[in-house]
């Protein structure tokens, strides 16, 4: 085995959850079982779009979010909290 090796109290992060899960989005999507791609492909935006959305740079309308909720299986105001809305 070429890796190193690590301190017993020491672990691997797991490449699925490798950070902490800050946004109700990123929860929903990663519940499922779901990649950035997969969602995109469900809602039919680019990857791009999901990952923007998930880090907060990119604002998805108000009828990307009803499709992207409605992939989800969640009301869109679990996702988008009323201070998100788009104008």
């Amino acid at each position: 085995m070429s890796q190193k090796s690590l301190h017993p109290h020491q672990r691997r992060p797991s490449p699925r959850f490798s950070g902490p899960v800050v946004n109700p989005f990123r929860m929903n999507r990663m519940l499922r079982g779901l990649r950035q791609s997969d969602l995109a492909a469900l809602v039919g935006v680019p990857q791009t779009m999901i990952s923007g959305i998930e880090i907060g740079k990119i604002k998805a309308s108000p009828n990307e979010q009803k499709r992207i909720a409605r992939a989800l299986g969640v009301p869109a105001e679990t996702l988008f909290p009323a201070g998100e809305k788009k104008s």
